[in-house]
């Protein structure tokens, strides 16, 4: 009966406290980035070069990338085993850029696949 008690309270705390139950259990778990690219038209972009910067002075400088990786068909990469932290993201094709849009990332929440969409023009 004791277990029946103590499993049912779990539950109830789940629910009404999902996001520290979820926190507490999916810290130390690897965090990644799914990057997807669109061109202004929306439409996928691959092949586009993504380098991910830890700061804003690299990002500038366009030294000392995290990693690099290329887009799939459907414009998409993944980047794996990363902190949870803000990270800045410059995507390149053939003479388009991010520059204008989106670079800046929120801090990454740990354990989970974050997303984030890019247009380049």
């Amino acid at each position: 009966m004791k277990k029946i008690i103590i499993l049912l309270l779990v539950l109830i705390a789940g629910i009404f406290y999902p996001e520290k139950a979820t926190e507490k259990s999916l810290k130390g778990l690897p965090t990644f980035l799914k990057i997807t690219v669109l061109n202004d038209m929306g439409e996928a972009e691959e092949g586009t070069k993504i380098q991910l910067f830890e700061t804003e002075q690299d990002y500038n400088k366009e030294s000392n990338p995290v990693n690099t990786r290329y887009t799939n068909k459907r414009g998409k990469t993944t980047f794996g085993k990363l902190r949870p932290t803000v990270y800045y993201i410059l995507a390149r094709k053939e003479g388009m850029n991010n520059d204008l849009g989106a670079v800046k990332t929120d801090t990454l929440r740990e354990g989970l696949i974050n997303k984030v969409t890019v247009i380049i023009r």
